[in-house]
C-alpha cells in the first residue's frame, strides 16, 4: 500500500467518524466532519512513519487526537469567553481518561477482526 493510499484510507474513516459526530451532536455545524477528517488523516501518518501499529501505538494516537480535538474546543470557548478555562481543563481530562479506556475493547475487537480477514483483498 502506497503512503498516499494510506493516508486516504485514514481520512476517509476520519470523514465517516466526522460526518456520524455531525449527525449525533448539536450545533456543530460540519466543523466534526471537517476535523475528525484532519485527524484520521494525521492519525495514519503517524502510525506509518513514526508510531509502531500495536495498542501502544494506538492508545498514544487516541490520546493526540482526543487531546487536538478538546483543545479546540477549548480555544473557541475561551475566544468567546463561553467558560471558565479551569472547568474546562478539568473536563477534558475527565472526558479523555473514560474515552481511553474504550480503547482497549476496540483494537481487540479490531485485532480480531484483522486475524480473520484474509491479507490479499479487492479493494
Amino acid at each position: 500500500m502506497t503512503t498516499q493510499d494510506f493516508l486516504i484510507k485514514w481520512g476517509v474513516y476520519g470523514l465517516a467518524v466526522g460526518v456520524l459526530c455531525d449527525a449525533m451532536y448539536f450545533g456543530t455545524d460540519g466543523a466534526m466532519t471537517v476535523g475528525v477528517c484532519v485527524v484520521g488523516m494525521a492519525a495514519g501518518a503517524l502510525a506509518q512513519y513514526l508510531l509502531r501499529q500495536n495498542l501502544l501505538g494506538c492508545l498514544l494516537c487516541s490520546l493526540l487526537a482526543l487531546a487536538a480535538m478538546d483543545g479546540v474546543r477549548i480555544l473557541a470557548r475561551l475566544f468567546w469567553g463561553d467558560w471558565e478555562l479551569g472547568a474546562m481543563l478539568s473536563l477534558a481530562g475527565r472526558e479523555i481518561l473514560l474515552s481511553l479506556i474504550f480503547v482497549f475493547p476496540v483494537y481487540a475487537l479490531f485485532l480480531w477482526v484483522y486475524r480473520r480477514v484474509p491479507r490479499k483483498t479487492v479493494l
